[in-house]
């Protein structure tokens, strides 16, 4: 069992069910202060991806994972690249 891997995504699903079920897309840094085209569609690709993402690191920290940094990273990476997306697409 790797508790790192637990915590982040503990913390990644929190944040996911905050932004994709309730709609509270204030929680995302490049949302605020910024016209958004369509929040339900920012708020479903980044709650949805991150809920999905804190899944895979629980059962990744539950089997007892080892590679931790490796995954995190990955995790960073994929969240960046969905940020930057919603950012170039959703708002203005």
């Amino acid at each position: 069992m790797n508790i790192n891997l637990l915590i982040i995504g503990v913390i990644l699903l929190i944040s996911g069910y905050l932004i994709g079920v309730k709609q509270l897309i204030e929680l995302l840094t490049f949302v605020r202060n910024k016209s958004v085209k369509d929040k339900k569609k920012v708020a479903n690709i980044m709650g949805g991806s991150q809920i999905i993402l804190g899944a895979i690191l629980i059962t990744l920290g539950g089997i007892g994972f080892k590679n931790d940094p490796m995954i995190i990273a990955a995790v960073l990476v994929i969240l960046l690249v969905l940020s930057i997306y919603v950012v170039r697409k959703y708002i203005v």
